[in-house]
């Protein structure tokens, strides 16, 4: 259980760890993370800039981020396989931030930005749970 509430508090800081990360420390997931948090910092100047209230609505993508943390770290080193999970939690992120870009097509450019922080997100989540799932850690 304390595997799980220690993953769950760490993703936010494993996402800042990897956000202007060198290339020679990480390599290319470095970037996923730094491009990330430009369009989420964007995405939400411009959601309060317009008053977009929907913009509220990419919280539920990082929510289900810590939550596949928080699994991840209460079956840590149980799985052998986490794909079987963690593709469909991807999937999952993806169709997400596809119907809120779709439902709210008056606010494109700033569905298109927050999107884009919530997936790099979700990829850092993925990546780290990938690790707890194994209990391989780099």
């Amino acid at each position: 259980m304390e595997n799980a509430i220690w993953l769950f508090s760490f993703l936010p800081e494993a996402f800042i760890d990897f956000i202007g990360a060198s290339i020679s420390k990480f390599g290319w997931i470095g970037v996923i993370p730094t491009v990330g948090i430009f369009c989420g910092a964007a995405g939400v100047l411009w959601a309060v800039f317009r008053r977009w209230k929907g913009a509220l609505l990419f919280l539920i993508s990082i929510v289900a981020s810590h939550l596949t943390a928080a699994a991840a770290g209460f079956f840590r080193g149980r799985l052998d396989k986490p794909d079987t999970v963690l593709i469909p939690f991807f999937i999952a992120q993806i169709l997400f931030c596809g119907f809120i870009f779709y439902r709210y097509r008056q606010h494109r450019g700033t569905a298109v930005l927050c999107a884009v922080f919530c997936l790099s997100y979700a990829f850092v989540a993925w990546f780290i749970s990938t690790m707890a799932f194994k209990d391989v850690w780099l």
